[in-house]
């Protein structure tokens, strides 16, 4: 689905996103923008249809846009600035549009920072454009919650508008349709906004319809789905509107100035300027807001100026006195109005009975195996149903339901806050979204619901209906629950109810939806407290709606107003007593990609707080209303809705009981828990583990008795204690433990030892005697006083309450606790509480307390001593100094980052490690290892593979090893990485290596002992590093980064390649658990490892490339033990609040069992899916010598000690979900099912202990070979790869013995040689070869069109860098043809690119000495002879006779296989009886195969296999016209087909091999043509791919020369290695041949026989090097010229390049660049297009070496006068013009300006990115000013960073991903001048010239010639890509052919035409040069374009 304008984005450096048209409503979708014309509007006589009609013309095709990357301050370039091509009709649009993200923070504080100073770069600057929206983006780690945040700004919230929105933790099963819907911010949480940069206020009676959408859609785009508008409407748009509602209006929806946002992998901070100068009415659908992007940006500033960091947090329940409490209705009110509601309700209840002959006890036996899932199953059988047919149309028109609400208001004094207790309900139900709503004067509107009422996702939707409600079992009683929920599911009240909400949204859904599904008809949702009926739908939004229309028709549902919707709101007006206002109204946010709202049900409006009296410290007064509603139908009961009502306002009512106070209790042990649990709250810590026990009922019930504390029970105090370690490794704060006395304390040890060698904080609250019950035997008593010893950072064992102990000596030690647990280091302190009788809330007498200090204490609602202390930072740079000036003159620098504990220092070291540039071997728990990163340059920086790379300790290690290595934190998992650091440090030294060692405290982390140099502080200490990197970078070398990059490249290819052996093997292996889970992790999800082999693995064989952001990876490393770890992993999710992977061992499992109770009580945690890796033991033991060294019955019985335990079982009585992997293509979709569930599940993947070692071994020796593959390269020539010089190509002819069987007509054979020599650093050549040869009736393409395409990409090629890492075949090739050359490698036709892979390759391998040609990291090993077996090839002719004489002299000269076509001239009974006369004449010895190519009928297929008479035959290649019939032939005779042309067809398809992987019967093997696929990446993926359906691969040739036979040879050895076995190969086409390209007897030996020996191959290879040795000649080309033509304004340059025939009649073509570049930039263009037109090339004034006119006001009128006056003089008579950019510009001018010329013809143009000048005559103005302000810069900064800042904007992204031509074009730009051409020296480039160029040559100061162009008879081709919306837009513009006045004169759709190019920015002619080139000709050869 296409949302409107959003497609229509325009951008630009500096600029992000440009508008060139309105944006009133979204209501289109791809498939109408591709119509290319108007559409009706949708909606007649609406205001909007104006606009609709624009917006239609201006449609055209659309991509997603790349991820935008970070940028400059504003910088308006020139591109940006062209004209609105609506702006003329006088259209409202914001027409500038862009997010910039600035560089990334640590701290909120230093985020704040930037977003100030990028608000006053954009006040500066400012804007030209009238009305717009600029969001300044600040990402950063998570380090507070976003409504922390909020609550912090209280203080502005008197005069500043604010809004939440917190996503829903769901725990229903996710289905197809919903996860599309949810696609659009997968990941992203939640959000909280502070001001308004805009704003949409609806008056009483205003609804909110499609103006109002319209308007706010115009600040929205598809390409910012980050940019959100969040707000709500009232429940009835219509109603008159109640006082305490005013404030809010009918609807208040906001664009937030400032907003924090959770993101996948942390935080957003942005702060967002929206200007409109139209002056719309104050509350009008446009919206209210600032008219200048000066006066937003002032605004801007004025907020951040007053936003405060946030505060320390606290966590306080409100403080409140209820002084009077109303129901509106009450109870007797209600009465009557159930009363009054039976009477108008229509009874639907008829025939519908409860659920007969149903068995409860197969229920509760299927809900206790199968989970909620299965019970659906089986009650979906049984269940009754509402069908709407059984309904009678009557009665379908009356009131069935009515939703009945009640509004209980409540009238407190006392300190309440509305996000105080927001957080509350998020903290006890994380599982319903919050929101919150603030307007000045209008207090808080506050929500916890759980309903949804769609999301949106493009045009995916999904809705679900919610109805009926019962309480949720006690905790952990999944019996009592069960109870409860089959009572709901079996109700028929219930159902009904249930029924009317689903099959309403149905019916609603079908109004605006092309499609709509019941995904799930009906089940059980559970939440904290209640459990809801629950059902979900989803749907595909039609073409012409939007989410307007969704919310008209889906608001409101039958769950809050009733059915039918009509007849409940007037029913509702008339008999309903108050104003719901916002409840039970939609509630969420819209983006230009999605949408999510909500229905803001169990809602609060919290009213101003007021005076009680003229004091000014008096009480503070509160007015809070809570709203609750339940659905009624005939039958209801009223007594029991009540109930229900009081249910369903429980959750927030219970927050505003007064709050008891700690010192006010029963007797002094509770007095002085309470106080204990009340300062703990208030230090903002507040979950606690609770063990059972009695000694410890003091602190259990003070815990349950505050209402802000979150309770996690355990009857494990050992498991309990890991998983409050989990929680504090994800939160940073300890999770207080509280244990009994005695040996429960004990069973904490493990846990603090983890916690205290991990430096991870951890608080014991333990009970214990007192004194007098201490070493007198008393019961359950031991020595608890330092039992932990000096594993604790500190002990106190406080004495038992008594009024001799003062409070405040109780509040000070809690305080100390906390500090010390957080401090530096952090780790466990135990605190030892002893207690008397009694140990309950019973009365006792008193003991005298601190009164008057601890009601003081009490009464501030802070820390008794609150921590003021700050961690030390660095005041000044020295040691940072130090740092660098240690590794300033070293060259050979590394990165080591080991455990770091949290997301901020990740972060920063992240940071740090950019600023340096060094090399990076990142640990697996640094939180940089796992997940994607964008692609950013730091992941060029990671060596992913260390370990492995690093096997070699004899070459890698001195190849690698470092000079200095900075290691910021411990820890490393690599024993490898650690050795070789080691090593590194003391070998070949006369002094150590200098080691620099960064931490956050003084422990040493050394084991070693050679660290040199420690600095202690923490990461973000080290900030400045990143803040002045010109300071502190280092001249590191890129040869040492490339040495790691190269190997590190090769050993992951070779471990992808030996993991997907063993997968087609179909076995399941250790690593590739590690490798699956890391690659596929869901975004925002985290990871914890077990300890042993699991955390090894993930740190040797994690993805280094995941869908997501960086992941947060955390392990029990401390003291790297077994036990406790699920546990641990369960407490990680709970503190990080988001879904958790465990990945761990069978053994670590079963240690931790009764971790999985704390998962059947934890239903409410985030999820956590353990991957279980069984192998039935120990399976570390086996790497280790001990293994070797005792029987083998005794290590198995003593180390592996294997296991029998049954895993399902465990989880079943548990009530966890269970799957078991047994193969590894079941592995992700288990993985998928267990994450998508929402649920607590195990993932038990079996593998084999005893093959481990063995699977790790080989891996290991593929990794190493492939590491000295590379080093022996780089040892001979260095480590950058080669560049390309000395391209050629030669055309040949060969004389043919026969016809060819494919194709082809004539007695020769036609193709090109291409020859290339790669040159190393050091100045060595290696030459490669490749042959280009399509075959008519074959290849799709002529010689004529290779040609041309050679001709271009050889221009391309030279000087292009080819790295060695091509040569894994792994997808690189297409990678780099498009990043390097800027040619997507599917342009290239297969012949092409498939000759230059081949010279590349063969160069490549020459590089490498490998023989000759095998893949870098390909599979290694001697396990095979180096030959190839060869195929021979019979063509019978229709002869039976030639055929039996030809295969006898196959068989003489020694072949064992022969493939005879048939399903030509002759019968199929005629074909089968010469392959039986064959197998009589060779005998059963030789092998015999068919080539059908389709040629048959199933019926013919099967008349051939029947005459055959049993003849024995290996295969038949395509014997049928369709492959789905093969299964049916191989059935019907039994004969094994192959797969040819049917796998040519579907590797060429972008998404064919998904028909490959499905195993077809009969099929064996697949025929393969790499001439004819193009890509080898493409053969070794199809080579994968056939492995892993059990295929052989067959390479055949196309009839190549001994050149492609040669690499045709390798590619076959290659797949042979691939499978394990060997297969002849269809490459004995030799034969045919009557001469060879090849001047020697090698060639003509070496493949005419039945074998290829590599040895030899490599033999004949090096003989062709010389050119001397082919037989072929050089094509001739037309020759490139360079000419200055003088004019009277100054000298113009020219390249001009001729055909090789001459001149014709045809036009010349004249080329024009864009600003900074020259006519060189059109060269690739000029080879493709020169064989058949002359072309020119010309340098604009001030490029290249055409120097500016002396005039200082040349204008491009002028330029354009010139340039016509030029070609006139060269005798061009007719001209086609080619502009670029500027060069478009003038090109246009050049046109009208021809037109009054008699003697010069411009027939056609091609407008390349270009516009036709401003109308307006003010933004022509601005224009001015801008590029005046630009050549400024450029003049005082220089072109160097000029450049740096020009080639930043968003609409160069697609030039920039192309990496290579970009640095390429960056090189020509910064050179001299336009190149040499011809020995020619090109005076140095002024950057005077260029400025001035700049500024003369402004779009500002061109004149419109839209008028002009109307009058033209040139055919125009406008030319822009589809990243590039906004010339995209214009091309149409002009082109657009609807109405008069509307196109240019004369031209119908065939003579001009407008096209967008796939995957280009603007930059087109670079980023896709060939794809150009191919449009042009046509165009200009009056073809179809």
């Amino acid at each position: 689905m296409g949302w409107g304008s959003t497609t229509q984005m325009h951008t630009g450096p500096g600029c992000g996103v440009l508008r060139s048209r309105p944006r009133p409503c979204l209501r289109l979708n791809e498939q109408l923008r591709r119509r290319q014309c108007a559409a009706p509007c949708p909606i007649p006589g609406s205001p909007t249809c104006r606009f609709l009609r624009l917006i239609l013309r201006s449609s055209g095709p659309t991509t997603d846009p790349p991820t935008l990357e970070q940028v400059d301050p504003i910088n308006p370039e020139n591109p940006m600035f062209e004209q609105n091509p609506h702006a003329e009709l006088g259209c409202h649009s914001v027409n500038y549009l862009q997010a910039r993200r600035l560089q990334a923070a640590c701290s909120l504080l230093e985020a704040m920072q930037i977003l100030k100073n990028g608000v006053c770069d954009a006040h500066a600057a400012g804007v030209p454009q009238k009305a717009g929206v600029l969001r300044l983006e600040v990402y950063l780690p998570r380090i507070t919650s976003p409504l922390w945040w909020l609550h912090s700004q209280s203080h502005l919230t008197s005069t500043t508008p604010s809004i939440y929105f917190s996503p829903r933790r769901s725990s229903a099963p996710s289905t197809p349709g919903a996860v599309e819907a949810q696609s659009s911010l997968e990941g992203w949480g939640a959000i909280a906004g502070l001001g308004a940069a805009w704003s949409w206020h609806g008056k009483e009676g205003d609804a909110f319809n499609d103006d109002v959408f319209a308007g706010m859609s115009r600040f929205l785009s598809r390409d910012l789905p980050q940019m959100r508008l969040l707000g709500g409407t009232r429940f009835d748009c219509t109603r008159e509107i109640a006082e305490e509602w005013a404030p809010f209006g009918s609807y208040l929806f906001l664009l937030p100035a400032l907003e924090l946002a959770e993101t996948p992998d942390g935080m957003c901070m942005s702060c967002t300027l929206a200007w409109d100068g139209s002056k719309s009415p104050q509350n009008s659908p446009m919206g209210t807001g600032p008219e200048s992007i000066q006066e937003s940006a002032q605004l801007a500033l004025e907020l951040i100026g007053k936003v405060s960091a946030p505060c320390p947090v606290t966590i306080r329940a409100p403080d409140v006195e209820t002084t009077k409490t109303e129901s509106s209705p009450d109870w007797e009110g209600w009465q009557k109005l159930m009363a009054t509601t039976f009477d108008a309700l229509a009874d639907i209840s008829t025939g519908l009975t409860p659920i007969s002959d149903f068995s409860k006890i197969a229920a509760r036996q299927e809900f206790m195996e199968n989970g909620q899932e299965g019970l659906d199953d089986l009650l979906s059988t049984l269940s009754i149903s509402m069908m709407e047919g059984s309904i009678s149309p009557e009665l379908k028109q009356k009131l069935t339901k009515v939703v009945l609400a009640r509004k209980s208001d409540h009238h407190l004094s006392g300190a309440l806050s509305a996000l105080e207790l927001l957080l509350a309900l998020q903290e006890r139900d994380p599982s319903a979204y919050q929101l919150c709503l603030s307007v000045p004067g209008g207090g808080w509107f506050i929500a916890s619901t759980p309903e949804r009422l769609y999301a949106r996702s493009t045009n995916k939707i999904a809705t679900e209906a919610v109805a009926g409600t019962r309480p949720r079992g006690p905790k952990g009683d999944t019996e009592r629950d069960f109870w409860l929920g089959l009572d709901l599911l079996q109700s028929p009240k219930d159902h009904i109810e249930f029924t009317l909400v689903r099959d309403w949204l149905r019916d609603a859904l079908d109004n605006v939806c092309s499609k709509v599904e019941l995904e799930v008809p009906k089940t059980v949702l559970k939440q904290r407290a209640v459990q809801h009926l629950y059902g979900r739908l989803s749907g595909e939004l039609a073409f012409d709606k939007n989410d307007a229309d969704l919310l008209r028709v889906l608001h409101p549902t039958p769950a809050v107003c009733g059915r039918p919707k009509d007849l409940a709101y007037k029913f509702l007006r008339e008999n309903e007593s108050f104003d719901r206002g916002f409840y039970a109204g939609p509630f969420g946010w819209v983006s230009g990609k999605g949408a999510e709202f909500v229905v803001a049900i169990r809602s609060a409006l919290i009213r101003p707080s007021e005076q009680l009296s003229q004091s000014e410290h008096g009480p503070q007064k509160h007015g809070v209303s809570l709203y609750g509603g339940v659905g009624v139908v005939h039958g209801s009961d009223p007594e029991a809705e009540w109930k229900e009502l009081d249910l369903k306002v429980h959750q927030i009512d219970m927050f505003l009981k007064e709050q008891s106070d700690p010192l006010n209790q029963p007797n002094i042990n509770m007095a002085w828990a309470g106080t204990l649990v009340e300062e703990l709250c208030r230090l903002g810590i507040n979950t606690f583990g609770v063990a059972p026990g009695s000694r410890s009922s003091p602190l259990t019930a003070a815990v349950a008795c505050h209402p802000r504390t979150r309770i996690v029970p355990c009857l494990d105090e050992r498991s309990l204690g890991f998983w409050a370690l989990g929680h504090a490794r994800s939160t940073g704060m300890p999770a207080p433990v509280i244990t009994s006395s005695g040996t429960a304390v004990a069973n904490l040890l493990p846990s603090v030892v983890e916690a205290s060698l991990a430096q991870v904080p951890m608080l014991v609250l333990s009970a214990d005697r007192p004194p007098e019950l201490r070493d007198c035997g008393a019961n359950q008593t031991i020595d608890q006083v330092k039992i932990f010893g000096g594993y604790v950072r500190w002990f106190q064992d406080l004495p038992a309450p008594s009024s001799s102990v003062p409070f405040r000596m109780l509040l000070t030690t809690v305080d100390t606790a906390v500090r010390t647990a957080t401090g530096n280091p952090r780790g466990p302190v135990h605190l030892n509480f002893q207690f008397r009788e009694p140990l309950a809330p019973v009365p006792a007498p008193g003991s005298t307390m601190d009164g008057e200090i601890l009601s003081s204490w009490f009464s501030t609602r802070m820390p008794y001593a609150a921590d003021l202390s700050e961690a030390s930072c660095l005041t000044s740079l020295d040691g940072l100094s130090q740092i660098i000036a240690l590794a300033g003159e070293e060259t050979r620098p590394l990165v080591v980052i080991g455990e770091l504990p949290s997301q901020e220092d990740s972060h920063a070291a992240k940071k740090i490690c950019q600023s340096l540039g060094w090399p990076v071997i990142a640990d697996v728990l640094s939180g940089l290892r796992i997940g994607g990163d964008g692609g950013t340059e730091f992941r060029k920086q990671m060596v992913f593979n260390a370990d492995h790379v690093l096997l070699d300790k004899e070459e890698a290690w001195r190849a690698l090893r470092p000079d200095v290595v900075l290691q910021l934190g411990g820890h490393l998992t690599s024993k490898r990485v650690a050795q070789f650091l080691e090593w590194s440090s003391t070998s070949e030294r006369d002094v150590p290596m200098k080691w620099i060692y960064v931490g956050p405290n003084a422990r040493r982390d050394d084991p070693a002992h050679l660290i040199t140099h420690k600095l202690q502080a923490s990461f973000t200490d080290l900030q400045p590093l990143h803040d002045h990197p010109t300071n502190f970078k280092t001249k590191t070398t890129a040869r040492y980064m490339d040495t790691w990059r190269m190997i590190d490249d090769a050993v992951g290819s070779s471990i992808d390649s030996e993991l997907e052996r063993f997968s087609l093997n179909e076995t399941v292996v250790e690593p590739l658990v590690a490798r699956v889970v890391s690659g596929i992790l869901p975004p925002g999800h985290g990871l914890f490892l077990g300890n042993s082999m699991p955390i090894r693995d993930m740190d040797m064989y994690a993805s280094g490339s995941g869908r997501t952001g960086p992941v947060l990876v955390a392990a029990n490393r401390g003291a790297s033990g077994i036990d406790g770890v699920l546990s641990t992993a369960t407490g990680y999710a709970v503190g990080l609040n988001r879904p958790v992977t465990l990945v761990v061992g069978d053994i670590s499992f079963i240690h931790d069992t009764n971790g999985l109770t704390l998962l059947r009580t934890g239903e409410n945690f985030p999820s956590v899916t353990v991957v279980l890796i069984n192998n039935a033991g120990g399976g570390i033991f086996s790497f280790l010598p001990i293994a070797d060294s005792v029987p083998e019955e005794t290590f198995n019985s003593l180390w592996a000690t294997p296991q029998f335990v049954d895993v399902e079982g465990i989880c079943r009585s548990h009530g966890i979900l269970h799957q078991q992997v047994l193969q590894p293509n079941q592995l992700e979709n288990a993985l998928q099912m267990a994450w998508g569930s929402n649920k607590h599940s195990i993932v038990e993947v079996v593998t084999d202990r005893t093959k481990n070692v063995d699977v790790h071994r080989e891996i290991q020796r593929a990794a190493q070979d492939a590491s000295k593959k590379v080093l022996s390269v780089l040892s001979d020539f260095g480590d950058h790869g080669c560049s390309i010089g000395d391209v050629t190509w030669r055309s040949y002819s060969l004389p043919l013995r026969k016809p060819l069987t494919t194709g082809g007509t004539g007695n020769s054979r036609e193709g090109f040689l291409i020859s290339l020599k790669l040159k190393s650093n050091s100045g060595q050549f290696f030459d490669g070869i490749g042959e280009v040869s399509p075959l008519q009736g074959l290849h799709k393409e002529s010689l004529e069109q290779a040609n041309r395409e050679v001709a271009l990409m050889a221009r391309l090629l030279d000087g292009s860098r080819v790295p060695f890492s091509l040569a894994t075949l792994q997808g690189d090739f297409s990678d780099w043809f498009e990043k390097e050359l800027g040619i997507p490698a599917q342009e290239l036709s297969p012949p092409v690119r498939f000759g230059i892979e081949m010279a590349l390759l063969t160069a490549i391998s020459s590089a490498c000495g490998t023989s000759p040609l095998v893949p870098i990291g390909a599979p290694g090993g001697n396990s095979r002879t180096p030959d190839v077996e060869i195929c021979a090839l019979v063509d019978p002719q229709g002869s039976l006779e030639n055929a039996v004489k030809e295969s006898k002299c196959c068989v003489a000269e020694g072949f064992t296989t022969i493939k005879v076509k048939v399903a030509r001239d002759l019968s199929p009974s005629e074909d089968a009886q010469i392959l039986v006369a064959i197998r009589e004449a060779v005998g059963e010895g030789v092998n015999l195969r068919c080539d059908a190519n389709q040629g048959w009928s199933i019926e013919e297929a099967i008349q051939f296999s029947s005459a055959l008479n049993g003849t024995k035959v290996e295969f038949i290649e395509e014997p049928v016209q369709n492959y789905r019939d093969i299964p049916e032939f191989f059935r019907q005779t039994g004969i094994l087909c192959a797969l040819d042309e049917t796998v040519d067809n579907i590797a060429r398809q972008s998404c064919g091999f998904e028909a490959l992987l499905t195993r077809i019967d009969g099929v064996v093997a697949w025929v393969v043509k790499p001439s004819l696929i193009g890509s080898l990446d493409t053969v070794a993926k199809l080579a994968r791919a056939a492995n892993q359906v059990g295929c052989k691969i067959v390479i055949s040739s196309a009839f190549e020369t001994s050149i492609g036979l040669a690499c045709l040879s390798t590619l076959g050895y290659w797949v042979d290695h691939m499978s394990g076995e060997s297969i002849a190969h269809g490459l004995g086409t030799a034969r045919w041949f009557a001469d060879d390209v090849v001047d020697s007897d090698v060639g003509r030996s070496l493949f005419h026989g039945p074998v290829v020996n590599l040895g030899n191959l490599h033999t004949f290879l090096t003989s062709v090097k010389e050119p001397l040795s082919l037989k072929s000649s050089t094509v001739s080309m037309g020759s490139l010229k360079w000419t200055d033509q003088q004019h009277s304004s100054g000298p113009f340059h020219l390249n001009v390049m001729k055909p090789a025939n001459g001149r014709d009649e045809k036009p010349v073509i004249l080329f024009l660049h864009g600003f900074m570049g020259s006519s060189m930039d059109w060269l690739p263009v000029m080879d493709f297009l020169n064989k058949d037109f002359e072309c020119l090339a010309l340098d604009i004034p001030g490029h290249g070496t055409s120097p500016t006119p002396q005039s200082q006001n040349f204008t491009i009128t002028e330029v354009s006068e010139a340039a016509l006056d030029v070609i006139e003089r060269m005798g061009v008579k007719s001209c086609v013009l080619v502009g670029y950019s500027l060069g478009a510009r003038i090109a246009l001018q050049m046109t009208v300006m021809a037109s009054r010329r008699k003697s010069l013809e411009i027939s056609q143009a091609v407008i390349v990115s270009g516009s036709a000048g401003i109308s307006d005559q003010e933004e022509r103005d601005a224009r001015s000013v801008q590029d005046d302000r630009l050549a400024q810069s450029l003049r005082e900064k220089g072109l160097d960073s000029f450049l740096e800042s020009w080639y930043k904007g968003p609409i160069w992204n697609a030039l920039r991903r192309r990496s290579g031509v970009f640095e390429k074009m960056l090189e020509r730009r910064g050179q001299s001048g336009s190149g040499n051409c011809e020995g020619l020296q090109l005076s140095p480039r002024r950057e005077g010239e260029l400025s001035k160029a700049l500024s003369a040559l402004s779009t500002g100061r061109m004149p419109p010639l839209h008028d002009e162009l109307l009058a033209s008879s040139t055919r125009f081709l406008f030319v822009s890509g589809v990243e590039d919306a906004k010339f995209s837009s214009i091309g149409k513009q002009l082109t657009k052919t609807e109405e008069p006045g509307n196109s240019l004169n004369g031209c119908t759709p065939r003579q001009s035409h407008s096209i967008d190019v796939p995957g280009c920015g603007h930059a087109v002619h670079l980023e896709n040069p060939l794809y150009l080139a191919r449009k042009i000709l046509s165009f200009v050869s009056s073809g179809p374009v």
